[in-house]
């Protein structure tokens, strides 16, 4: 399961605030970033949820993440095909992924040369 013990200050109204985290992101020493989401709307078990209803969970979890890779060059990383390619041509991101499938794409895009 997608947990992160982070905590993000969110103002919802003028007068409240809710702590909580959907995801978190790592760049590697090669210069390329892998973010991590399980926020509502991504391709993660949250999908279907609104962010309201998300401002309300003081936990918001999930089973399964989105995740994206790009560099400083505007570069994204393909996950499927394991090569740098540019936003235009491709997604950007791969949905419904498991925590260990997780382990082996940021392996991959800790090793881009």
């Amino acid at each position: 399961m997608f947990q992160c013990t982070a905590v993000v200050k969110q103002k919802v109204y003028p007068n409240s605030q809710v702590e909580r985290s959907n995801g978190f992101w790592i760049t590697f020493e090669n210069d390329w970033t892998i973010s991590v989401t399980w926020a509502p709307m991504t391709y993660s078990d949250n999908r279907d949820m609104t962010f309201m209803e998300a401002f309300a969970k003081s936990d918001l979890s999930s089973k399964r993440a989105e995740i994206a890779a790009w560099n400083k060059d505007d570069m994204w990383w393909d996950f499927d095909e394991k090569k740098p390619v540019t936003s235009d041509d491709y997604d950007a991101v791969k949905g419904w992924v498991k925590p260990d499938e997780l382990t082996g794409y940021m392996k991959d895009v800790s090793e881009i040369v």
